[in-house]
């Protein structure tokens, strides 16, 4: 049987080179969501939350409710700054610096209003940590929000006719009635003259027949 040459082998020992490797930077993200009545119980502070157990809750609409981010390092390198994204907060970290070690965990809260139309709203997130050498790490994250329907109920009913009588009043249109003549013009003068007189006749008392016959007979002529 032939020998070949083992480079790894010498007079019969075996020789074992020892591999310096390191594992990729690595993170896990777990979203969780909550009543913020019920995790964010800090009278001096509301922002000030604690971490929800579940990913998923049921609110009412417009209710408050918190978001918990909690990230793990679950590498053999540390971080030193963090960017997380939320499909409806928007940037909530940018590059913002803190130092995470291996086996490490850090959180936070966010705070919102659910939406006020009854539905299923899920909500996700990126959690993305650098290193200080400028390697990255990736972890998703998602949550569910339940909005119920609103606590009420509409009744509609149908009230039975009802006999309306009404009368009708007949009224002589503006178009039809005189108009007044305008007191610039002769005629309107005249007009107003006649009317005047009619009305001061009309204020005058007649004296009676026998008075004024009386009276002419008393009255005598002055003596020449």
């Amino acid at each position: 049987m032939g020998m070949g040459f083992k480079p790894w082998s010498l007079f019969g020992f075996a020789l074992a080179f020892p591999l310096c490797t390191q594992a990729a930077p690595a993170i896990s993200l777990a979203t969780t969501v909550g009543k913020a009545s019920v995790h964010c119980t800090d009278p001096g502070n509301p922002d000030n939350c604690g971490l929800p157990p579940s990913n998923m809750v049921s609110v009412e609409p417009g209710e408050p409710y918190v978001v918990g981010y909690n990230v793990s390092n679950t590498g053999d390198t540390a971080f030193v700054s963090h960017t997380l994204t939320d499909t409806v907060f928007g940037v909530l970290l940018n590059n913002f610096s803190y130092t995470l070690p291996p086996s490490a965990a850090a959180f936070i809260t966010q705070r919102g209003n659910a939406p006020l139309v009854a539905g299923t709203y899920p909500q996700t997130a990126t959690w993305v940590a650098t290193t200080a050498g400028g390697d990255t790490a990736t972890a998703p994250g998602s949550v569910s929000l339940t909005v119920l329907p609103p606590d009420f109920e509409i009744t509609t009913t149908v009230a039975p006719a009802i006999e309306v009588c009404t009368t009708r009043t007949t009224s002589v249109p503006a178009a039809c009635r005189p108009a007044t003549p305008s007191t610039s013009s002769p005629a309107a003068r005249s007009w107003s003259a006649t009317r005047s007189t009619t009305r001061r006749r009309s204020r005058c008392r007649r004296t009676p027949w026998s008075t004024a016959r009386s009276a002419s007979s008393s009255t005598t002529s002055p003596t020449t």
